[in-house]
């Protein structure tokens, strides 16, 4: 009977030791700084912790300092290896910040009869901007502005008396070109979004005309993941019921992506589109590349989640500190372990 006692303790040693290896050999995140505890917004389900939680690292992961982020029921807990104030809050920032991520069904550009208008127009001219594709383009541009107009804009450019040498985008170069001129007022019923016009001409935006009705908006999106030749999103009830309208209405229809108010994707809504789940394909544009389809998915699947992720609030950021190497966490379940099996060692030899 004293052997049969002895294997519990020296089952113990052996578990105890195995864990303080485990232990010592994970890593434990930072040694010492901030530990922010971030709340998610409600509703939360499982979808909306999976969400946030990857939103969380990602950003994190975007000041390329020594981080730990984990999962703790419906919060967050993100650990910072630094007590810099700034980097602090510049981290709080960035994961608190929200984006605005909407679906629009892209209208075709002869509704609109700024393309023919500004063909005669010189002062269009004068700023560059020029008709492509039926939409409006303009590249980014260099300009002196006064001190207010450059602090409305954000400009830091190098001052010159009165005046700051600022780089104006595209986008605000047409707004303010249009702004001026009722004729181009924008159609009863869709509205005028911004987009890169990389592909006809680098540095350069373009317009987009899109339907006023929100096909999908951010808190309506459920899950994101990539699939394939693109990005399976998974929608509310209410939101699958209008794609599908959609989708019987017209068929192919372009879908843009707008976060933030610029259109980022316009990708074909599927003909087939049946249930709560919708299949937005990045290889359809004829000539694409396959790395750069995969690329594009990748990105469509961050600003969709951007979009569909629940507010972070920041609930506490107190200091902390803890041991860090293999020895300071693990030493005291080797040192556990091998009392434990020097007690069995020790039960087991004395029945011997």
């Amino acid at each position: 009977m004293t052997r049969f006692a002895a294997i519990p303790l020296l089952g113990v040693g052996l578990t105890l030791g195995a864990f303080g290896v485990i232990r010592g050999a994970m890593n434990p995140g930072p040694g010492s700084g901030v530990r922010l505890v971030l709340g998610i917004t409600p509703p939360v389900d499982e979808d909306a912790r999976e969400m946030a939680l990857d939103i969380a690292k990602q950003r994190v992961e975007e000041k390329g300092a020594d981080t730990r982020v984990v999962p703790a029921g419906d919060q967050i807990v993100v650990e910072l290896g630094t007590d810099d104030a700034e980097i602090v809050r510049d981290v709080t920032a960035i994961l608190t910040r929200t984006g605005n991520v909407e679906l629009h069904v892209v209208m075709p550009n002869d509704a609109w009869p700024a393309a023919d208008y500004i063909a005669t127009d010189d002062r269009a001219k004068q700023l560059g901007i020029h008709a492509a594709l039926g939409a409006l383009v303009a590249e980014d541009r260099e300009a002196d502005l006064t001190i207010a107009e450059a602090d409305a804009i954000g400009c830091q450019g190098r001052r010159d008396g009165d005046k700051r040498h600022c780089i104006v985008r595209g986008d605000r170069v047409i707004a303010q070109y249009l702004a001026a001129i009722p004729a181009l007022a924008v159609p009863h019923g869709q509205i005028l979004a911004y987009g890169h016009a990389d592909e006809i001409r680098p540095h350069a935006w373009r317009t987009y005309l899109l339907d006023d009705v929100v096909l999908v908006a951010g808190p309506e999106i459920r899950h994101v993941e990539l699939g394939d030749n693109g990005v399976i999103v998974d929608l509310t009830a209410d939101a699958a019921r209008r794609v599908i309208a959609t989708a019987g209405a017209r068929p192919g229809a372009p879908i843009a992506t707008v976060l933030d108010g610029t259109v980022k994707f316009v990708e074909p809504l599927p003909a087939d589109t049946a249930a709560p789940t919708l299949h937005l394909r990045t290889t359809e544009r004829a000539g694409k590349l396959e790395e750069d389809a995969i690329r594009d998915a990748i990105d469509l699947e961050a600003v969709l989640e951007t979009g569909a992720a629940h507010e972070l609030n920041v609930i506490s950021s107190t200091h902390f500190t803890r041991a860090v190497g293999f020895v300071p966490r693990a030493w005291p379940f080797l040192a556990l372990a091998l009392v434990s099996l020097v007690a069995g060692w020790f039960v087991w030899k004395r029945r011997a």
